[in-house]
């Protein structure tokens, strides 16, 4: 192959008096709309069913564009359209057109920084910016921001971040305070979207040291930025507080299943834990720590069969003080590392840049307890960003320039099928469960009910009662005191007009959940259907009671008038 010839080609292409800075952005952004486009159709799964059909009504969120609490505006975003339009296609548009526009945004990021030098000349700079936005715009592991609805708070976080990540160093080039007073807002709006952007000022406030010295004069320029950032990040911390440290949703139960683990109740005996909570906090930590080197190399060493809409790890195989003191030391050692590269004098301090990023931004991965979802895809979405940063750094010192195209091809291509294939396990919320299960690598993986029970969930819904009863039976076996399985393998027992069993589990879920109007109600039908009027009245009036409006149908109706 005659590598000349592409390099002449990219010096054609790239090489400007005048920058054609539109000619690399409509590049960007043809390949990604064509792998996305064919998708737009896909079908609501997982999360994005609280939030469509959940209480608030995603009717609901169309009301309030903004107000003092984070995510209100992703959230609005998506009330307004469901609201004017009713389409899915609208919603996946508006998403797509997010993510072109961070992988765009991530492009221009590139270009404004500085000291590219002797490394990269003017048009290799542009065709190694593009080549790490491609990189972000195509990736598999994006998809799970960027084509799942419920991550719309990540996409519009990320969107306002890279927003004052640009207006900064714009800033920083011009000498232009007013942008450094942009760039706080926009940091406003990205920890008012989502509060996991609050690292950001931290992240972004080093590239100063990408300068040379004397960086005084950059001192107008931090301080405009970082004092409204100071004073909005406190007031999403005050306001976000009680979450610190806290359970995320159904971790209670999945770290009591997981104390009940004799090695590890001797582990947190070992180190003095008294209360439970603070050693789940403690072990979510190290956990955490750890799976920052899974996120990395899901992102570096793309692999479509390790993916899934839910990944479970043996992390409690792990759970040892050895392991635990190796994970924090090793993201301790990266953070440090970044720090080191940063602060050195060559083009190479740009790859520390990027891994400063990327390690400051994850710090919010610490701030809650993790055990239920301890490794989930879309996460990442808002600090890769600072792997396409140091992918850059590392593209200008290597000697490839002359192969830069045939490089950049292989893996744009590469990146576009696996992404594919990542598009087409999530068609429906059947196909992405069942690629989730098949992703498994252990069935006894802490956490994994959660597949087998929305596996289950679907199977009810396409009538297959039988498999449903199966999985939602294996997944009881995993948390037999989740009340949600035995009521919902309930419904599928009561729909294969098994009623007795069907009895047995909702009268189980009532000793777990004993205020639950909806399993009453249910007991009332199954009773009623069954012949046994007197036990189907009182279970109707219990649910009624426990304020089930529908249940009000099955008792006897009182006059309106007196005679």
């Amino acid at each position: 192959m005659n590598f000349e010839k592409f390099h002449s080609l990219q010096n054609y292409i790239f090489h400007t008096k005048r920058p054609k800075i539109l000619l690399p952005i409509f590049i960007l952004i043809i390949p990604t709309f064509f792998l996305y486009y064919p998708y737009l159709s896909n079908a609501l799964i997982f999360d994005d069913y609280n939030i469509f059909n959940g209480n608030p009504s995603i009717y609901d969120y169309a009301l309030t564009p903004f107000n003092g609490s984070p995510r209100t505006f992703p959230l609005f975003t998506l009330g307004f359209v469901e609201t004017i339009w009713h389409s899915i296609e609208i919603h996946r548009c508006i998403s797509l057109v997010l993510h072109i526009l961070n992988s765009v945004l991530i492009f221009r990021i590139l270009q404004e920084l500085p000291a590219w030098g002797k490394y990269a000349p003017r048009h290799d700079q542009m065709f190694i910016s593009l080549t790490a936005s491609l990189f972000f715009a195509l990736h598999p592991a994006a998809t799970y921001g960027a084509a799942y609805l419920a991550q719309r708070t990540i996409l519009i976080a990320t969107l306002f971040s890279l927003l004052a990540f640009y207006f900064f160093l714009r800033g920083l080039n011009r000498g232009a305070i007013s942008d450094s007073i942009t760039a706080a807002v926009f940091y406003t709006l990205a920890v008012f979207s989502k509060e996991h952007a609050i690292m950001l000022p931290a992240a972004i406030l080093p590239c100063i040291l990408l300068y040379p010295a004397p960086r005084r004069k950059f001192m107008a320029n931090a301080l405009t930025f970082a004092i409204p950032c100071a004073l909005s990040g406190t007031y999403i911390i005050l306001r976000m507080k009680g979450l610190i440290g806290a359970y995320e949703p159904l971790g209670e139960n999945s770290a009591a299943t997981i104390t009940a683990d004799p090695k590890i109740l001797t582990l947190a005996n070992s180190l003095g834990f008294i209360k439970p909570s603070s050693f789940h906090w403690f072990l979510s930590i190290t956990q955490e720590a750890g799976l920052f080197f899974h996120y990395l190399t899901a992102w570096l060493l793309p692999n479509p069969n390790t993916m899934s809409i839910d990944i479970r790890i043996d992390f409690l195989s792990e759970a040892k003080l050895s392991m635990m003191c190796i994970k924090i030391g090793a993201f301790i050692a990266f953070t440090v590392s970044a720090l080191l590269i940063l602060w050195r004098g060559t083009w190479s301090k740009a790859v520390g840049l990027g891994m400063l990023y990327m390690a400051l931004m994850y710090l919010t991965e610490f701030s809650g307890q993790r055990l239920q979802e301890p490794f989930v895809l879309y996460r990442s979405y808002l600090w890769a960003p600072g792997i396409a940063i140091s992918l850059a750094a590392i593209l200008a010192i290597l000697p490839i320039k002359k192969h830069h195209i045939p490089i950049a091809l292989t893996a744009a291509a590469f990146l576009f099928i696996a992404s594919q294939d990542r598009l087409e396990s999530m068609h429906t919320s059947k196909s992405a469960w069942e690629d989730a299960e098949k992703k498994l690598t252990s069935t006894d993986l802490p956490g994994s009910e959660r597949i087998y029970y929305n596996i289950a969930l679907n199977q009810l819904k396409d009538h297959n009662f039988e498999k449903a009863i199966q999985n939602f039976s294996i997944a009881i076996d995993k948390q037999p005191n989740l009340a949600k399985l035995h009521k919902q393998r309930g419904y599928a027992f009561y729909s294969n007009k098994n009623y007795e069993k069907a009895l047995s589990d909702f009268s189980h879920e009532l000793t777990i959940s004993p205020n639950d109007a909806e399993t009453f109600f249910a007991i009332g039908l199954t009773q009623k259907t069954l012949g046994n009027s007197q036990e189907a009245h009182t279970a109707f009036e219990k649910s009624s009671e426990l304020g089930y409006q529908a249940a009000t149908l099955f008792l006897p109706q009182k006059p309106i008038y007196k005679k």
